[in-house]
């Protein structure tokens, strides 16, 4: 059986469970989502209906509760640890680059006050020219998915405005507009709100929703050796991001000094996997079969890989002492 755990939700809702089961990602999902081009649109459609145990509406999550279903299932699948590529030090006031292994337990999570209001305001009084109320909510992840998706928030460069698009999507009322559309929030951000005010209305948003994942962890700084040093870890990554879902698949990245496509990472990924499962079932004389394997989480797979490489090198290891032994045994 898959490995699995019970996490408890940050928000409350009507229709969904406040716990829910989360089981381990299985290897057959692992080939997809180390490749799929769109991660939102896989987590939601093929991964949580399947590692999720209850019935539920994904779409009607929270964000931030998207985004810590997603920080738990990576934990449980693959472990805490987590590769970053940059450390920040207060201590000693240097960045370090490279690779270095961090935990992703050090990411606090914010729990929502009792007391929060479901529908949250910020006064016009907290303005300097703009002069209305302007009243917003928590994003659930399939209002996110749609704001995506949506052209009004796709800038010149065609990269998607990711902070406006949520913002449209938080923002429920302004003065005694109710209900108010997306097209009509971007009229009054470009036309009737000065830009000094938007980021007032930003930042104050940001203040009051500060709920959910924080951005960074702690880890020890490679160079002072300070325990308070951070690393960057934004819950919109997930953790899952592979370089060749955010870049064109002729675009090249070194591994191990030689250059190769993202299409090239990934098919060998791909074969990397494939190859390691076959190694299982034959190590295993097949009574580890290779079908089993492609429905069991990663865990179960390195404790195989890790079992019968031991295995093989004192099969390997006899053979040889065996070997020795009869070649200096006299002639007869």
């Amino acid at each position: 059986m898959a490995i699995s755990e019970k996490l408890q939700l940050l928000c409350k809702y009507d229709n969904i469970p406040s716990e829910l089961t989360i089981s381990a990602i299985l290897t057959e999902d692992e080939l997809r989502y180390v490749g799929d081009e769109s991660f939102l649109d896989l987590m939601l459609t093929v991964i949580l209906p399947k590692v999720v145990a209850e019935d539920v509406d994904f779409y009607k999550l929270f964000e931030i509760d998207f985004n810590w279903i997603c920080r738990c299932l990576r934990i449980l699948s693959f472990g805490p640890i987590y590769t970053t590529n940059s450390i920040f030090c207060d201590s000693c006031h240097n960045t370090t680059y490279g690779e270095y292994k961090v935990n992703l337990n050090s990411v606090k999570c914010i729990p929502i006050p009792d007391d929060t209001p479901e529908i949250m305001r910020v006064s016009k009084h907290e303005f300097i020219d703009f002069d209305k109320d302007i009243f917003f909510k928590l994003p659930t992840i399939g209002e996110i998915q749609n704001m995506m998706k949506n052209q009004l928030f796709i800038r010149k460069d065609t990269v998607i405005d990711a902070l406006l698009g949520r913002l449209c999507c938080m923002i429920t009322c302004i003065g005694d507009q109710v209900d108010i559309s997306d097209k009509s929030i971007l009229d009054i951000f470009k036309n009737k709100m000065i830009s000094a005010d938007y980021q007032i209305l930003r930042a104050i948003i940001n203040q009051m929703t500060n709920f959910g994942l924080e951005s960074c962890g702690k880890t020890q700084c490679p160079r002072c050796k300070s325990i308070d040093a951070t690393f960057i870890a934004l819950p919109d990554d997930r953790y899952y991001v592979r370089p060749w879902e955010l870049h064109s698949d002729d675009q090249t990245v070194t591994v191990a000094g030689v250059e190769k496509t993202y299409r090239e990472v990934r098919q060998q990924l791909y074969e990397n996997i494939i190859d390691e499962t076959l190694f299982i079932s034959r190590a295993s004389e097949s009574a580890v079969s290779a079908d089993w394997l492609m429905t069991q989480p990663i865990f179960v797979r390195k404790k195989y890989v890790e079992s019968f490489t031991k295995e093989l090198q004192e099969r390997e290891k006899t053979v040889k002492n065996a070997g020795s032994r009869r070649l200096g045994q006299p002639n007869r």
